[in-house]
């Protein structure tokens, strides 16, 4: 996404890249992408090297919280398919999942924003 359409349609992602470690600004706005709910994510396809971070955003509320709930971990002990899960999220909310990998320099690997499938102004 550009920096334009991020500030205007996703004006939490300032906080959700400090709660992720700060790393890569200008890369991290470049690696977002949305996706309309319901969705499938795999947790699982990350190196040795990256972290991953979950948060949902409340619009009315303003207010993120973070979560360990797609992390492969939580999955593993949820005793559902560790390797895919299915995501929705309620209108008015949007959950954020960040992972960066640390090797090779460092470098955004997923950004994903999981969004209403009735949100209009933002397309999949």
């Amino acid at each position: 996404m550009d920096l334009q359409a991020v500030k205007k349609y996703l004006p939490e992602y300032q906080e959700v890249l400090k709660a992720s470690g700060g790393y890569k600004p200008r890369l991290f706005v470049k690696s977002i992408k949305v996706v309309k709910c319901p969705a499938s994510f795999n947790p699982s396809a990350q190196g040795d090297f990256a972290f991953t971070h979950a948060f949902v955003y409340s619009v009315e509320k303003k207010r993120l919280t973070e979560g360990p709930f797609y992390s492969y971990d939580t999955m593993l002990s949820s005793r559902i398919n560790p390797y895919e899960r299915e995501v929705d999220v309620p209108e008015g909310s949007r959950a954020w999942v960040v992972t960066y990998d640390g090797q090779w320099g460092g470098y955004w690997s997923k950004v994903l924003v999981f969004i209403s499938s009735s949100v209009k102004e933002l397309e999949a």
